[in-house]
């Protein structure tokens, strides 16, 4: 097992209103900081919706990495009131938001990389 620091963009849309942008992060991040990940943070211009969440996981493999670290991440938006159209599932599907009456958040990228071993 390691130590990662994974950062994943993310671009809130569908709002002008930055309060509510705001408030829609930080109930992400206070849901994140409730689920199996370390030091969660996050970064970027709210005022567009465009942000980096930073965190970190204990994991075996940068693929258990990615799996568990945008699985805790969209886990926090769902419960969050957000919805996760047009992200990357496994087997390389994306998810269809049609239909949702959340706010989508759309995946932009990712990025991982190694800061410890345990």
């Amino acid at each position: 097992m390691a130590r990662w620091r994974m950062s994943i963009d993310v671009m809130r849309s569908e709002t002008n209103d930055t309060l509510s942008v705001r408030e829609f992060y930080e109930s992400v991040m206070d849901k994140l900081a409730l689920l199996e990940v370390l030091s969660p943070s996050l970064c970027g211009e709210l005022s567009t919706g465009a942000v980096a969440i930073n965190l970190q996981l204990e994991a075996g493999s940068i693929d258990e990495v990615v799996t568990r670290g945008m699985g805790a991440l969209r886990t926090a938006i769902h419960a969050s009131g957000g919805s996760t159209v047009d992200w990357p599932c496994k087997g390389g599907e994306e998810v269809d938001g049609e239909g949702l009456n959340a706010w989508p958040v759309r995946f932009v990228g990712t990025r991982q990389e190694r800061v410890a071993a345990s």
